[in-house]
């Protein structure tokens, strides 16, 4: 009996993953000869697909279009203003915000663009957490990491998290925007 469980947080096409994964553990167990069209698992039985439902804080998804050439100078401008206006829009109305993106190099590079945004508005003040009442003990924690990056963001209501970050950091990232402590996690 091969067992194998495929979790992700972000991933629509489950099917297909399933599909794949399924063929992978046919060809591993019987080499290269099967037929492929037989690879499926029964979507009745062995695949499992939990909804929106099953989280305890709702999330809602928006979809924005960016005009430009891709991957061009100009696309990356207007994708970076139009992304600080969504998300400055959902923080004044009470919200957090969770922004994802394709690597970690785009996670760190995407918060100081926001954070700069903001000074550059001049509405940091809708995206500060100092009158949480824990802000400056959570601030020396912050300021107990290596991550520069989290040092820099965590006053102005910013922060990141990747997997190229220290277990101890990602951490501190999840308790600060459970606990409210930062409004926008790239």
């Amino acid at each position: 009996m091969i067992r194998i469980v495929g979790l992700s947080a972000t991933l629509p096409n489950y099917c297909d993953v399933a599909d794949f994964l399924w063929y992978l553990a046919l060809r591993r167990y019987f080499g290269d000869k099967t037929d492929q069209s037989d690879s499926s698992v029964s979507r009745q039985k062995g695949l499992f697909y939990f909804d929106s439902s099953f989280r305890p804080i709702p999330l809602t998804q928006h979809f924005l279009g960016i005009r430009g050439k891709p991957n061009s100078v100009q696309s990356r401008k207007n994708f970076d203003a139009v992304t600080f206006q969504k998300v400055s829009e959902l923080v004044m109305q009470g919200h957090q915000v969770m922004v994802f993106v394709h690597s970690r190099r785009e996670t760190v590079k995407t918060a100081i663009t926001l954070r700069e945004a903001s000074i550059l508005e001049g509405n940091t003040e809708h995206f500060s957490c100092d009158d949480h009442p824990q802000f400056y003990f959570l601030r020396q924690k912050v300021g107990e990491s290596r991550n520069k990056e989290m040092k820099l963001l965590f006053d102005t209501g910013f922060g990141i998290h990747h997997a190229g970050m220290l277990r101890s950091d990602r951490t501190l990232t999840e308790k600060l925007f459970s606990e409210k402590a930062i409004k926008v996690s790239v």
